[in-house]
């Protein structure tokens, strides 16, 4: 008889076991250990509490990471990861852990629920869209190796992109025109500008405060999931016009090894969104040299980002579709 209990009535040894047995044969490798498995949990907010494992007997069989938050003025869930040993594949293990995941969100007050699956697991989609969720976009996994292309002197030159005013200097003869784009690097202002336009270096919360930031999309890439995020804001006249989230990621040394663009946006109304949006794009990735490069989670429905980053040498490496749920009163029948 299939039971199913908390994550937090488990051991972290089981945890790892139906982690690991879980994601067999799965599309990516997944495997962990305690230390990695406790990593997640912290850095992508996924709750003990709202996570569940099911048990046959004693022996974990099937598990669903679960992670509940605000986003927007709503209460948000996110399903972190299920998987069931191949033992127990196609007996409804799954079935039951999405069945009691939705309880938990409904008990919690959750108002929408989302998930991804990768477009080629065609069952867990089937399973999924049988439970109520519907498939709002495509997301897209891109990645670029380093090269010292498209953005000044490669890192360990001995030179320097200099400071963002620098950077954003009008092109010549031209007076609060097109800014020339560069890399943001470690220790350069936290503020430039030049003419109409205005960039300013912050936290991830920093565009997660502005008027036009979406709440609701994939749970990896929204700012309370970058503890060491950054954000690029550009402003135009004053008023934000478009931001950029991302994060640069260190090997143990400190040196630089890679740059991951989580997000790019622009203001709906902006009388000028490509120069903002390559403004951003090219500040945020350009001039870091041999680094590796990463844009997760980039919906399909933004072609305007996804093409300037084809221009820039990214290729996509994996689809996933996103799927929420609405877990109203009106959503609930």
């Amino acid at each position: 008889m299939i039971v199913i209990r908390k994550l937090s009535e488990c051991t972290l040894d089981q945890a790892v076991q139906v982690w690991n047995a879980g994601f067999s044969g799965y599309l990516v490798d997944m495997t962990t250990n305690p230390d990695a498995f406790m990593t997640r949990q912290a850095y992508e907010q996924l709750s003990p509490q709202h996570s569940i494992i099911a048990f046959d007997g004693e022996q974990p069989v099937g598990f669903v990471l679960n992670g509940i938050r605000m986003a927007g003025g709503r209460k948000i869930s996110w399903n972190g990861g299920t998987g069931v040993i191949p033992a127990y594949r196609s007996r409804g293990v799954g079935r039951k852990l999405i069945e009691a995941s939705l309880d938990i969100y409904r008990k919690e007050g959750v108002d929408t629920a989302t998930i991804e699956a990768f477009t080629s697991n065609v069952p867990a989609i089937a399973l999924y869209e049988s439970k109520g969720y519907v498939t709002r976009d495509t997301l897209l996994v891109l990645r670029k190796t380093g090269g010292a292309e498209g953005g000044g002197p490669a890192e360990g030159t001995g030179e320097s992109r200099g400071a963002l005013g620098d950077a954003l200097l009008p092109a010549a003869g031209e007076s609060g025109g097109l800014p020339n784009a560069a890399a943001v690097h470690a220790g350069g202002p936290a503020n430039a500008s030049a003419g109409r336009y205005t960039l300013r270096h912050g936290t991830a919360r920093d565009a997660g405060l502005l008027p036009f930031y979406p709440a609701l999309g994939a749970w990896r890439v929204h700012w309370a999931s970058l503890t060491a995020g950054e954000s690029l804001i550009m402003f135009e006249d004053g008023k934000p016009a478009g931001y950029a989230l991302y994060q640069r990621v260190y090997e143990a040394s400190g040196k630089l090894a890679g740059v991951t663009l989580y997000q790019c946006e622009v203001l709906q109304d902006n009388r000028d969104p490509e120069t903002v949006l390559r403004t951003l794009v090219e500040t945020v990735l350009d001039g870091y040299g041999e680094v590796s490069f990463s844009a997760p989670h980039i919906p399909s429905s933004r072609t305007d980002l996804l093409r300037l980053l084809e221009e820039k040498g990214f290729q996509t490496v994996h689809e996933l579709v996103w799927m929420t749920r609405d877990m109203t009163e009106e959503g609930r029948a």
